[in-house]
């Protein structure tokens, strides 16, 4: 039987989240969704979503509607079993959380 959990991570010293979803079936991830939602004039607002949909791990970078305004399907995580690729989705957004940050306001109409 499936099991699907949900999480937040705040980053120390911001009130920037990262969203981490994923459904397993015996300790065995069967799809995932990391995604960074910064703090940006009062709300969280989605700016990079990293998921298993479409039958491969991707990253979404993402407008300030929501929408995706590109998939990178060369992540780094992209080749790499879903259990694996999930704790790189997670790392990717720790790392490289102010450069996004940084690209996402400047995506702003």
């Amino acid at each position: 039987m499936a099991n699907e959990r949900q999480y937040l991570i705040t980053i120390l010293g911001t009130p920037d989240t990262i969203r981490v979803r994923f459904t397993t079936e015996r300790d065995r991830v069967l799809a995932f969704t990391v995604q960074f939602e910064p703090w940006i004039e009062v709300a969280y607002r989605p700016a990079v979503r990293i998921d298993s949909q479409h039958e491969r791990p991707h990253r979404d970078i993402l407008g300030w509607d929501g929408s995706t305004v590109r998939k990178d399907w060369d992540w780094e995580g992209a080749d790499l079993p879903l259990n694996d690729a999930l704790d790189q989705a997670i790392s990717d957004i720790k790392r490289n959380r102010i450069a996004y940050r940084a690209a996402f306001i400047r995506r702003k109409p």
